[in-house]
């Protein structure tokens, strides 16, 4: 006797010795493995399967201000904790800052300039990726960011595209 599961297309479980033999079908041991797998693959589909991907970016409103040494200690304290508290809850995925110096921006024309400026007002700080089991999972993220301490500063929030085929 072959026994499979199959749960969202995926065999999470097979069997093909003869489980009569070793497991008659009341018996309490093979219902529980049963049970036992079924919770584990739907334990494991949560974190590993369900949950997307999604992009924090951090937008300041006026870059070309700069901090004091202090004020920025004190930001990267509180991002520190804030990226902290993902961290905690396993939905930390990475990121990083965006340094200003050694930028450049290269127009439609292939014309490059220095700087992430130009004539723009806004500048993208930084990003982090989260996985989340919906939009509304990563913007409350989003809205913990110390960022958005900054008048004008936004926070933009995006799904990552799979590689599936259809992105």
């Amino acid at each position: 006797m072959i026994v499979t599961l199959i749960y969202k297309n995926q065999v999470i479980f097979s069997r093909d010795d003869c489980l009569e033999c070793f497991f008659p079908k009341q018996c309490p041991i093979f219902i529980t493995s049963i049970v036992m797998w079924v919770n584990h693959i739907f334990n494991h589909s949560k974190t590993n399967y369900i949950m997307e991907e999604y992009v924090l970016i951090m937008r300041h409103e006026d870059g070309a201000k700069v901090a004091s040494p202090e004020q920025m200690q004190e930001w990267m304290k509180q991002t520190m904790d804030w990226i902290g508290s993902i961290v905690a809850q396993n939905k930390f995925v990475g990121g990083t800052g965006l340094p200003f110096d050694e930028a450049r921006v290269i127009n439609h024309d292939k014309i490059v300039t220095n700087g992430p400026f130009g004539d723009l007002k806004e500048t993208i700080g930084g990003f982090i990726t989260v996985k989340a089991e919906s939009i509304e999972e990563a913007v409350a993220f989003a809205k913990g960011c110390p960022v958005l301490q900054g008048p004008g500063n936004t926070m933009e929030v995006r799904r990552i595209a799979k590689n599936d085929g259809v992105h």
